[in-house]
């Protein structure tokens, strides 16, 4: 016997209405009697180095209240949507790195001093993590 995971109309319509207002396209599917979004929608995956997932990351969690950046909430939305399709192991290395850094947005440094000086952090992290 198949059991079946009936949802109520309300959840269904509660769900589209979301979608909806976070601009997300959608279709009733009159064949298979159910709703779909496009697949061109999303972007296929994209394989980050540690160093790249650690940046943007810190850059959507960190920075972005500091920069004048157009779509915050959508960079904060992207930003999730990367951290939650990343690798276990490097989603948790990031979330415990994220934890252990702050940013001072008052103080600035010399921009071909940045990545020496976020290098020297992470070996830090790695080696406090240890």
């Amino acid at each position: 016997m198949k059991k079946s995971s009936a949802v109520s109309r309300r959840t269904v319509f509660r769900d589209l209405s979301e979608l909806q207002s976070i601009g997300v396209p959608y279709k009733y599917d009159a064949k298979n009697g159910g709703y779909s979004i496009d697949p061109k929608f999303f972007l296929p995956p994209i394989d980050f180095n540690l160093a790249e997932a650690l940046s943007l990351l810190m850059l959507v969690h960190k920075v972005r209240n500091h920069l004048p950046l157009p779509f915050r909430n959508s960079a904060l939305l992207a930003g999730l949507k990367v951290e939650n399709n990343l690798p276990a192991e490097v989603r948790n290395y990031c979330q415990a790195s994220l934890q252990k850094t702050t940013i001072a947005p008052e103080q600035h440094a010399v921009i071909k001093s940045l990545d020496t000086i976020f290098n020297t952090i992470q070996k830090a992290i790695r080696k406090k993590m240890c």
